[in-house]
C-alpha cells in the first residue's frame, strides 16, 4: 500500500509538476523555464512558474510586448512608439517627440483678486450676544 501511494507521488513528481509549470508559464514565452522548475522543485516549482516571464520589453516605456512567435507589434501597446524588430531583438525606430511653439509675446493671463471677506454690519449681532464655546455632544 506504501508503495503504491509513493509510486504514485513521485509519478506526479515527475509528470504533472513539469507540465503544469510549464503551462503556466506558457503564456508568458517561459515554458521551457517552467517546466524546468516543476521538474526540479515540484509544487513549489510550479508556483514559481508563475512568476516567470521572458517576453520581450519595449525599449522606451519598458512594457512587456505580447508577442508570439511569428507575429510581432509594430507599435507598443503602452506607449504607442513605433518599433522595430532586428535579429530577434527590439530596437526603437522612432520615437514621438513633442513640439512646443513658444510666442515671444506671449503673456500669462493676469491674476484675479481674492474676493473680499463679508462684513456683517454691527447692528445684525444683539449688543447682549456673549459667544460660548461648543459643548460636545455625545
Amino acid at each position: 500500500m506504501t508503495e503504491t501511494i509513493g509510486i504514485l507521488l513521485f509519478l506526479a513528481w515527475v509528470i504533472l509538476c513539469p507540465l503544469a509549470g510549464g503551462m503556466a508559464a506558457e503564456s508568458r514565452n517561459a515554458s521551457l523555464r517552467g517546466t524546468a522548475a516543476g521538474f526540479l522543485f515540484g509544487p513549489l516549482g510550479v508556483i514559481a512558474a508563475l512568476g516567470f516571464d521572458n517576453r520581450p520589453m519595449c525599449p522606451r516605456c519598458g512594457g512587456r510586448l505580447n508577442t508570439d512567435l511569428m507575429l510581432r507589434p509594430e507599435i507598443c501597446q503602452h506607449c504607442h512608439v513605433a518599433l522595430k524588430w532586428h535579429d530577434d531583438s527590439l530596437r526603437l525606430l522612432s520615437s514621438p517627440r513633442i513640439r512646443r511653439e513658444v510666442k515671444d509675446d506671449f503673456q500669462p493671463p493676469p491674476r484675479k483678486e481674492p474676493p473680499a471677506p463679508v462684513k456683517f454690519p454691527p447692528d445684525s449681532v444683539p449688543k447682549d450676544f456673549q459667544p460660548t464655546p461648543m459643548s460636545r455632544q455625545r
